[in-house]
């Protein structure tokens, strides 16, 4: 079974940041950013996920005037990847476009062993590890010892799925 999927994320994918506000002002007006997939200086780049699986194939495009990201995933995982600093203390907003061409059969993430999408987006977060208790830390450095390399203090995931509604 071909399991190619392909993923197109606008380059406008809007990170709404409070502009001018302080961390605790949250009415004031958001301003699209940019993040930039097709300009160097951002630092967008291929990132391997898994020793055992294939890297999907990333190439920009122009959709509609914007430049896009398109991901060819055939039974395949990596991502792309930007460190980007917020324009401001505390984001108030993400929103973004994608689209898929497949989902991926049998896939549901409410059950381990069917774990998959056509499409995520991860916003990482950085912390201090030090004032987590030593159960977390202990997590912490056995996730490094497996990827080769710290994790994110704190993830969170967008997923493609047919199997669960959106909820507002």
């Amino acid at each position: 079974m071909n399991h190619r999927h392909h993923l197109v994320l606008a380059c406008f994918l809007a990170c709404c940041v409070p502009v001018g506000a302080t961390s605790g002002s949250a009415a004031a007006p958001c301003e699209p950013r940019n993040l930039g997939f097709d300009r160097s200086e951002v630092g967008w780049a291929h990132q391997p996920l898994s020793k055992l699986k294939r890297d999907t194939v990333y190439t920009l495009a122009q959709k509609e005037g914007r430049t896009v990201l398109r991901g060819a995933a055939d039974r395949s995982a990596s991502a792309y990847v930007a460190y980007l600093k917020p324009a401001a203390a505390v984001p108030a907003a993400l929103s973004w476009r994608w689209k898929t061409d497949a989902l991926v059969p049998g896939a549901d993430n409410r059950d381990k062993a069917r774990e998959d999408a056509p499409l995520r987006v991860i916003v990482a977060f950085d912390g201090d590890r030090a004032t987590l208790p030593e159960v977390e830390k202990k997590r912490f450095a056995r996730a490094k010892n497996i990827a080769g390399k710290d994790l994110p203090y704190a993830m969170l995931m967008y997923i493609w799925s047919d199997q669960v509604e959106v909820k507002a």
